[in-house]
């Protein structure tokens, strides 16, 4: 109910029916760990201004909007490295590794590629709970995880300034690998 009119205004993000319009609205994010995937609100999106939503600690002001915070915008926060690293630490998500502000899931990762292996055997053309096909289900999945990689503009050891490296991005390779489940007859693939 919009208190100004008295009528009754739809939520936010719920008139997208698909992950393409969903993303299109720069408010709103593709829920998919529910089922089936739905089209929600940002957390941060709720703050309009620089104040309110560095008033939230989950929240960051980049420019002209409020997003959620990583790991990476601490350095921006502030020039003083003791503050960053008190700030780094406090957030259970991150933390402070050789000088530099890291997500504790990827933190421990060497600067390298990742490389993914999935299954490519019959079994995976088989129904996967809301999909037809376990194709679909590990492939929605993969690509919802890798959205949330430090994949670019975020630096690894090996790429911060000062060390000869230029920065570079990490690769993620998806490799479908099967048994071959051909049968050779007399010589004879069947």
């Amino acid at each position: 109910m919009n208190s100004t009119t008295n009528l009754c205004q739809e939520k936010p993000c719920v008139g997208h029916a698909d992950e393409v319009t969903c993303h299109e609205d720069l408010v709103c994010e593709w829920d998919s760990a529910v089922a089936p995937g739905k089209c929600k609100e940002k957390f941060c999106s709720r703050y309009r201004d620089h104040a309110s939503c560095n008033s939230e600690p989950a929240c960051h002001w980049d420019f002209s909007t409020c997003s959620d915070k990583t790991c990476a915008n601490y350095a921006q926060d502030s020039s003083d490295i003791d503050e960053i690293h008190c700030a780094c630490n406090s957030n259970p998500e991150c933390f402070w590794h050789d000088n530099v502000c890291v997500d504790v899931h990827y933190g421990a990762c060497p600067t390298m590629d990742i490389v993914v292996l999935f299954d490519g055997s019959a079994s995976m053309a088989q129904s996967f709970g809301r999909h037809p096909r376990g194709y679909e289900a590990l492939l929605e999945m993969l690509r919802d995880w890798s959205l949330l990689l430090p994949l670019a503009n975020d630096l690894g050891k090996a790429a911060r300034p000062g060390t000869g490296y230029a920065k570079g991005l990490t690769r993620i390779a998806f490799i479908q690998f099967s048994g071959n489940e051909n049968k050779k007859i007399n010589g004879v693939v069947k």
